[in-house]
């Protein structure tokens, strides 16, 4: 499955979801896991919905930027309201919604090369690059949420 690594570990940052550190993130494990889940769903959903034959390469900047140095900067993006919640997020949600992330992504694996998804800051991406995208911003996430308990350990 795409992205297994990534999904096992934020899988295992749940039993931590009520754990916070405002010096680290203003947001707790369970924002941190649930708005993962919710990018990696809406994401899988607009590639599935794309039509493969108008994908066109563009060059963005930012993209290779971080596609090159494989890294989010931290603080300079505001996630959009779709992937976002304002409550703190239960535990037997987010272990739903593994559960779907997990169908999602087998799901993808089948799509043409071309099926795409338009992000807000690096274009249209083709099915590698969005992707690559989501294992960067998942290992961005898990990057936070790894600091969290372990400030806490």
């Amino acid at each position: 499955m795409i992205l297994a690594k990534e999904i096992e570990k934020l899988a295992n940052t749940i039993p931590h979801y009520k754990k916070q550190n405002d010096a680290i993130s203003k947001s707790g494990i369970d924002w941190h896991v649930d708005h993962s889940f919710k990018v990696i769903l809406a994401v899988c959903d607009s590639l599935k919905k794309s039509d493969p034959k108008e994908y066109k390469w563009t060059f963005n900047f930012l993209r290779n930027v971080v596609f090159i140095t494989n890294r989010f900067p931290r603080g300079k993006a505001k996630a959009p309201k779709i992937t976002s919640s304002e409550v703190q997020v239960d535990k037997n949600e987010l272990l739903k919604q593994l559960e779907i992330v997990k169908k999602e992504l087998s799901a993808i694996e089948k799509l043409p090369k071309n099926s795409n998804f338009k992000h807000f800051i690096f274009g249209v991406l083709n099915l590698k690059q969005t992707i690559k995208f989501l294992g960067l911003h998942t290992k961005h996430h898990l990057k936070i949420t790894d600091e969290i308990i372990s400030s806490q350990s």
